[in-house]
């Protein structure tokens, strides 16, 4: 028989805190990764567009001061 350890390693979504997968680990931990559901991944592209269409604006405007 051997030793497998219990799954106390998880892995999570750092946008939208799913669980992607468990770990053997000898102690809890906790890992953060980007998952690839559709509709996370449609969530950070439009989180993208937001922040950089906001950027794009504010540097607009301090050239204009």
């Amino acid at each position: 028989m051997t030793d497998k350890g219990l799954d106390l390693g998880v892995i999570i979504c750092k946008h939208c805190m799913t669980v992607i997968d468990t770990l053997p680990t000898e102690r809890v931990m906790r890992y953060y990764s980007d998952c690839q559901e559709l509709d996370c991944l449609m969530a950070r592209v439009k989180e993208e567009q937001t922040s950089y269409a906001a950027s794009t604006h504010m540097l607009a405007a301090s050239r204009q001061s």
